[in-house]
């Protein structure tokens, strides 16, 4: 629920960059709802500070410098850091220059200077205490010259000690140094890689609640079903994206609970979350693209049996069992539906194939580069053959 709320700050920045404030507010009042729930103050208050700056553009004033002020109160005393406090006096600028009221808005332009000013003096700081600590570290690196020049005038030997101990010292300070900028550069990466992530979760997110309003608002059934199928696929995709790069291993999924979770979810969309299917998956964890399309075959090869196979079934039945056969890994996906007559192995899968699904499971089929087939028993049987990319773990 807290990522809705994110979704929905998202979608009122959009139509506040369309210049639709009214409808801005009301996602950003959705959004302040949530964060109100789970006492997430930060988010709480930049939600506040988004809703002030689309009440400024409706020209609703006096709305605007409450959210401005429930903002402020929304941290409840703790510390802001620079670019909260930047943010929410740069909104009580705009208040003020939206109410031609000049001489604050002479005091709020100084006072986002003066954090400006801050930030670029605390970055200042830093570089100055590195030098600081550079020009000490020489320093004793001159003593301990001079000291060893002592020593080679009393011993060649003891010189020869010294000598091989300094530049001992000087390879460990070289290391450290090394070590100590390899660091910097990966928390600085780790920070690049969370910011890009975070992005795209919400991207994912926002196009899956769009596919939802719009499916929400379509009459027809076979149109609704198409987005509804749609916005499955971004779950799958979004899912699959959580867990290469939220979880304790990054980049790393374990292809059993992934799949738990796609099956739970297409079923919850179609109404059959009373089923209790069979999943035996051998446990594996699959390179990044190879997990994704077997996610999206699995996700397609369900919402068939949830529209075909269950519909007038007295006790719908599924089962998902993969396992190592030699090299290759079997993935065998197989329903109780009803059985088509007079339909053979080889012309069913051309009738499977001219649908979009299934024309999508063909295709990441031969992304992974592998074989598949349909076999219709007591119901639909569908066995899928590839080479497996092992990621480490």
């Amino acid at each position: 629920e807290k990522g809705n709320g994110e979704v929905y700050n998202r979608i009122g920045i959009i139509y506040s960059k369309k210049r639709e404030a009214k409808n801005a507010e009301t996602y950003f009042e959705k959004a302040i709802k949530i964060f109100k729930k789970h006492e997430k103050p930060s988010e709480l208050a930049a939600s506040y500070l988004f809703l002030a700056k689309a009440q400024i553009s409706n020209n609703q004033l006096p709305k605007a410098l409450e959210s401005i002020n429930l903002s402020k109160k929304a941290f409840n005393g703790q510390q802001m850091n620079f670019n909260a406090s930047k943010h929410l006096n740069a909104v009580y600028l705009e208040y003020y220059k939206a109410k031609a009221d000049w001489q604050n808005v002479a005091k709020y332009q100084e006072i986002v200077h003066d954090i400006e000013k801050q930030d670029l003096l605390a970055d200042h700081k830093g570089a100055v205490s590195q030098l600081n600590i550079a020009y000490e570290t020489e320093k004793k690196d001159s003593l301990l010259g001079k000291q060893n020049t002592v020593i080679v005038k009393q011993s060649q030997f003891i010189w020869g000690i010294g000598g091989l101990s300094l530049a001992a010292f000087g390879l460990c300070f070289v290391f450290f140094k090394l070590y100590k900028k390899n660091k910097k550069i990966s928390h600085k990466n780790e920070v690049l890689i969370k910011e890009q992530n975070h992005r795209i979760k919400n991207n994912l997110q926002s196009i899956s609640s769009l596919l939802n309003l719009q499916s929400n608002r379509m009459a027809d059934s076979d149109a609704k079903s198409a987005v509804d199928e749609s916005k499955l696929r971004v779950e799958a995709m979004a899912n699959l994206h959580h867990k290469l790069y939220d979880g304790d291993n990054l980049a790393i999924v374990d292809l059993s609970e992934f799949v738990e979770e796609i099956v739970e979810s297409v079923l919850q969309t179609f109404g059959y979350e009373h089923i209790k299917p069979n999943i035996d998956i051998k446990s594996i964890h699959l390179a990044a693209d190879q997990t994704l399309s077997v996610g999206l075959i699995i996700n397609e090869l369900v919402t068939n049996a949830c529209k075909y196979a269950f519909k007038d079934n007295v006790q719908p039945n599924l089962s998902i069992i993969a396992n190592f056969e030699n090299e290759e890994y079997v993935i065998e996906v197989t329903d109780n539906g009803k059985k088509l007559d007079n339909i053979t192995q080889l012309n069913a899968t051309q009738e499977l194939q001219k649908s979009f699904g299934m024309r999508l499971v063909q295709t990441q089929v031969i992304q992974l580069q592998g074989s598949y087939c349909f076999f219709y028993k007591n119901g639909t049987q569908f066995v899928m053959r590839f080479r497996p990319i092992l990621a480490n773990v």
